[in-house]
């Protein structure tokens, strides 16, 4: 039922328990909402309010009725109905939900209360949602960041979504380093997209790049060609290390970890040894004994290009 009412007779929801700024900002929100007030003019309508003990208690809008009292609003519109106090937590829940200025793990407090006063059970989450005017995706993502309310509230606004994502990607350990390094939502379903791509073009397999990912080597979407190299190549290095130890090497094994890593290390550091006469003369001033050891290395080396030069250059340039 509609009534205007003193406003001296209007009292906030008893049940307020979002943390209070300090009295200064608190002051400052009000300060600010009464001048937006006084110059746009009221454009609230009635509040939603219960009458108990001579007094009538809003279900929301405390900010806005302490602006009003300090314009100096005599009266108030109310809409008096009979409500419950589970059904005053509710409302006031769901209107600060729908708060701009709410963080995200804010959300997720307000969250966690409507499910509690909707009883906590199977079919919560539904109802939570629909009072709340959430798809069911959203309230996913909620539910999803309740299992990680104990994770200290980063800088930024970490989302719901994010922590989902990052929870389907790689479980708490991938929550907590998108957490750590800021990994927001669109940034961690690149990086999961190109998981599942390098996956299937045999790149590196799922697994190994989620638990780099989970160990922080996949900060971004284009880390992960990088990493499935760098997997690719670990893999490639433990066979030839496995048959080596085993005493039975695949020659072409052998060769191909020459191409793509030996070799061009080891021409690179001879070299730069082989481009100074002078560097000789170091050799045996600085050390005698290296110095024939090293004549007799190198000497095998030239007779090992030999060979390569009539058996294998030739047949290499051929095809």
């Amino acid at each position: 039922m509609i009534q205007e009412v003193p406003i001296n007779k209007v009292r906030p929801n008893p049940y307020c328990t979002r943390e209070k700024s300090s009295e200064a900002l608190s002051e400052e929100a009000i300060d600010s909402l009464a001048d937006e007030i006084k110059t746009l003019g009221w454009w609230g309508g009635s509040f939603k309010a219960r009458q108990r003990n001579g007094v009538f208690e809003l279900a929301f809008g405390k900010r806005r009725l302490a602006a009003l009292k300090k314009l100096g609003h005599k009266t108030l519109t109310l809409d008096v109905e009979r409500l419950t106090d589970e059904q005053m937590k509710l409302l006031m829940a769901a209107e600060n939900f729908q708060r701009h200025s709410l963080t995200e793990w804010e959300k997720l407090a307000v969250w966690e209360q409507v499910k509690e006063l909707m009883g906590g059970g199977h079919g919560s989450t539904a109802k939570a949602a629909r009072l709340l005017g959430i798809s069911d995706n959203t309230a996913s993502d909620y539910n999803t960041g309740l299992k990680y309310r104990n994770l200290k509230s980063p800088d930024g606004d970490f989302s719901a979504r994010a922590m989902r994502i990052a929870d389907a990607l790689g479980g708490e350990q991938m929550v907590k380093v998108a957490a750590e390094k800021k990994l927001h939502q669109r940034t961690l379903e690149d990086i999961r997209v190109e998981i599942h791509r390098a996956d299937e073009a045999h790149e590196a397999p799922k697994a190994k790049l989620i638990d780099a990912a989970k160990h922080g080597r996949i900060l971004h979407a284009d880390d992960v060609k990088r990493v499935a190299r760098e997997i690719k190549m670990e893999e490639f290095t433990d066979r030839i290390l496995k048959a080596r130890e085993e005493n039975a090497p695949d020659l072409m094994e052998v060769v191909k970890l020459w191409v793509e890593q030996d070799l061009p290390e080891m021409i690179s550091k001879i070299g730069q040894v082989a481009s100074k006469s002078s560097y000789a003369d170091y050799i045996v001033e600085g050390n005698p004994k290296l110095a024939s050891r090293f004549k007799a290395l190198l000497k095998d080396l030239v007779r090992v290009v030999d060979k390569l030069e009539r058996n294998i250059i030739p047949r290499l340039e051929a095809k």
